[in-house]
């Protein structure tokens, strides 16, 4: 009867010793800090980032070579500026219509211009393309629209 004793005590012990180990172990693995969680939160931020970057650089690419995609990726009427069009006392120019709309290449596309993004988050992106010696600018904005970009401001001035 001892013996048998014995051996639920040393039985005991060792389970108790297990699973106090495994606890050690997990609570090692569970260690969450404020920097660990800061650090992740700047991962997947950088990540969200990156496929944001890369799905406006796709649709940009295809907004200045695919016209009929250029046409319906507009939000008409769309308001802006075109020197071209407007009188010295007019402050805003719109084109009302589709039909109004002339397609527009990429202003990269040109020599000496440089282009500026001058705010870029997950909803708006707004870029400056310019002359390097100055004489003529053109203004984009883009906005995401139901998960979609689209052109909701355009100014040219020449």
């Amino acid at each position: 009867m001892k013996k048998k004793q014995f051996y639920i005590v040393v039985l005991a012990l060792f389970t108790l010793f297990s699973c106090n180990k495994a606890k050690q172990n997990n609570e090692k693995n569970l260690i969450i800090t404020e920097d660990s969680i800061t650090t992740n939160q700047v991962v997947v931020e950088e990540i969200i980032e990156e496929i944001n970057t890369t799905e406006f650089d796709s649709f940009r690419q295809k907004f200045y070579t695919d016209s009929l995609f250029q046409i319906n990726h507009i939000v008409f009427p769309l308001r802006g500026i075109d020197s071209n069009k407007m009188e010295m006392n007019d402050t805003i120019y719109t084109w009302q219509e589709k039909k109004d709309w002339e397609y527009i290449r990429d202003p990269n596309e040109y020599e000496d211009i440089i282009t500026t993004v001058i705010t870029k988050n997950d909803s708006i992106i707004v870029e400056l393309s310019h002359l390097e010696y100055g004489g003529f600018w053109h203004l984009v904005r883009f906005e995401r629209i139901n998960e979609n970009w689209f052109l909701t401001r355009f100014e040219f001035v020449f």
